[in-house]
């Protein structure tokens, strides 16, 4: 079977882990991963080490960030040079005012979305 940790908080996310990139770099090769994504919380300082690091093992990648949205929990991916680029924007969004639906619907191409649902207004709304 083939398994990609995707979910992975860097040391780059404050105070939410302890995770180095040579640490991931280590799991990565120790466990015979298929490849490995991460996604840090309100920030994208890890995003080059980790694609540099990824590089070069040779190995899939993807990444993303964490964000709270109008009280859920969201992921987003990047998935095209489009999506870099709104995933930049979201983020210089989220540093000066909250995000919202809208205007993540404005800014979507080229990014997935993985929505938690053990928490939040999501949950709330089917318990």
């Amino acid at each position: 079977m083939k398994i990609a940790p995707l979910h992975i908080v860097t040391g780059y996310s404050f105070l939410q882990s302890g995770l180095t990139i040579d640490k991931i770099a280590t799991a990565y090769k120790q466990n015979h991963y298929f490849g490995m994504g991460i996604s840090d919380r309100d920030v994208m300082y890890g995003i080059a080490p980790f694609i540099s690091m990824m590089k070069k093992l040779q190995a899939p990648f993807i990444v993303g960030e964490q964000f709270e949205v109008e009280g859920d929990q969201l992921s987003l991916y990047v998935i095209s040079e489009q999506g870099y680029h709104n995933l930049m924007a979201i983020n210089l969004q989220n540093a000066s005012e909250k995000i919202t639906l809208d205007y993540l619907s404005n800014h979507s191409d080229g990014l997935v979305a993985i929505l938690e649902t053990v928490r939040g207004t999501f949950k709330a709304k089917f318990d």
